[in-house]
């Protein structure tokens, strides 16, 4: 049956939460792997190299990491100086006010592609500078932004576009 809680029993949260023959099932397999006085001198001994061997099979399976080091180095070196596209930082565009060309925009991302930037988040707002030509979402503003699309594709950079105007 179960026993009451005692807090001088270290197990004693086991013994109220579990019966006593499961708890003394895993009591007894503890107390014999860690406790080398439960059994005779031959069983410890025998315990002691079947422990030592299995840790030499664990561990002696495992490739050392030392041989793997250079290529590990050479891999973040060249990855750190030509980081994969998930990995390049992004930026915002603001689109001021309609103030938008072909021209300006291919070399925007021109030079974005060129510093390493992976992707931008595209803003058309309007902050109270003098307003340009190209009304948002007029059929301009939708050729120039399918020519973004296309010159971001060329370029390999991520587009986003902001929900709305700002």
């Amino acid at each position: 049956m179960l026993q009451p809680f005692d807090n001088t029993n270290l197990n004693g949260l086991y013994w109220s939460l579990l019966n006593r023959r499961s708890v003394q099932v895993r009591q007894g397999f503890w107390r014999r792997l860690l406790h080398p006085g439960f059994g005779s001198q031959s069983t410890i001994k025998v315990r002691g190299v079947l422990f030592c061997l299995a840790i030499v099979v664990a561990f002696g399976c495992v490739p050392p990491v030392v041989s793997s080091q250079p290529a590990v180095k050479d891999s973040l070196l060249s990855e750190f100086q030509s980081p994969p596209l998930e990995a390049r930082p992004w930026a915002y565009w603001i689109w001021m006010d309609g103030n938008l060309t072909r021209e300006g925009i291919t070399a925007d991302l021109e030079a974005m592609h060129r510093v390493g930037i992976g992707g931008v988040i595209i803003m058309e707002v309007n902050v109270g500078i003098p307003r340009g030509p190209v009304q948002f979402m007029s059929p301009q503003w939708r050729k120039l932004f399918t020519h973004t699309v296309r010159e971001a594709e060329r370029l390999d950079l991520q587009i986003t576009l902001n929900a709305g105007p700002g």
